[in-house]
């Protein structure tokens, strides 16, 4: 848009037009990314301000290396004194990226009435290209349990070069099954990069490896693996003592001891029990029940001391108890 404005002329002199045109005056600050990956998209926003008469402005995003405009904004009719906002974008190339923000106008261009481009402010704007960003997993330490029951995956995705949490990424949760690892489950990070999740905990008692991963994303954040944990689940390792006594040998006692998970002892118990009772008959000591010392607790580590069979040993500490003395 053209503001016309005439002065008053005497007779015999042409009339003069004087134009006024608007202004685009790029307004700081500017609103830009000032690190990013390789392709990854780039936003670039403001406003601009017109400073001159009633008019129509724009304003492009220009790569000042490659000597193009990367995206421009259409005209928008903007009253004197008045601003508009403005967004522009670009795909990061495979370099730091110097960019200018350019507020311009129209302006009439020769006896055709073409039309020229006049630049009325630029802003500057430099974004550093990142190769990748380097990235760090943890997983905390996970307490025995017994099978079928949950245990939790907790731990954080971090960036080592600023400690800080990297938000809204997946991460993956494995354990080592046979001699693969398996994916057992997947948890997105929340704002400050820390993670949760529970899984059903395996329902054959053993020891096994628990990790978590990070598989990164193309051409930003490296891969991560956390360390390995350990998962106990299972029964309590119980060690059985009890003298057997029995005819055949006469009432002569023999200590016989064993360490093995409790389903697979229950026969030889059993065994020892029949014997035990024939002995004590043979030799008129029935009424001392049998006893049984217990190993270490595998939820917290403190010997379990010695109680009679058929009684249940709890663990003092965590109140976990022998599943094999329930009878």
């Amino acid at each position: 848009m053209v503001h016309e404005v005439y002065r008053p002329v005497t007779s015999g002199e042409q009339s003069l037009s004087v134009a006024g045109y608007p202004k685009a005056v790029v307004q700081t600050p500017i609103v830009a990314p000032t690190e990013a990956g390789f392709a990854a998209i780039i936003t670039v926003s403001g406003t601009i301000k017109n400073t001159g008469y009633d008019g129509d402005l724009s304003v492009d995003l220009y790569d000042i290396l490659g000597a193009v405009a990367v995206d421009t904004k259409g005209f928008v009719a903007v009253a004197a004194g008045a601003t508009v906002s403005f967004s522009l974008t670009g795909v990061m190339p495979n370099r730091d990226w110097g960019l200018r923000v350019r507020g311009y106008h129209l302006e009439p261009d020769g006896p055709i009435q073409g039309f020229k481009i006049i630049y009325d402010s630029t802003v500057d704007v430099a974004i550093t290209l990142i190769y990748q960003v380097y990235t760090s997993l943890t997983l905390l330490a996970m307490p025995s349990v017994k099978p079928g029951l949950d245990y939790t995956y907790q731990g954080k995705l971090l960036r080592p070069d600023t400690g800080t949490g990297i938000v809204s990424q997946a991460i993956i949760l494995e354990r080592y099954e046979g001699a693969v690892w398996v994916k057992v489950g997947e948890v997105i990070t929340g704002t400050d990069g820390a993670y949760s999740k529970a899984i059903v905990s395996p329902i054959t008692p053993a020891v096994y490896k628990c990790r978590s991963r990070f598989a990164g994303t193309a051409g930003y954040y490296r891969a991560s693996v956390s360390g390995t944990r350990s998962l106990t689940v299972g029964e309590i390792l119980t060690e059985y003592s009890y003298p057997l006594a029995g005819a055949v040998v006469g009432g002569v006692g023999t200590l016989i001891t064993t360490r093995q998970p409790v389903v697979a002892v229950m026969g030889t118990i059993a065994g020892a029990i029949i014997g035990e009772v024939i002995g004590r008959v043979a030799t008129g000591t029935l009424t001392t029940p049998p006893t049984v010392t217990a190993s270490k607790c595998p939820v917290c580590g403190i010997e379990l001391g010695v109680a009679q069979l058929g009684t249940d040993i709890k663990c003092p500490e965590c109140n976990f108890i022998s599943t094999w003395a329930r009878r």
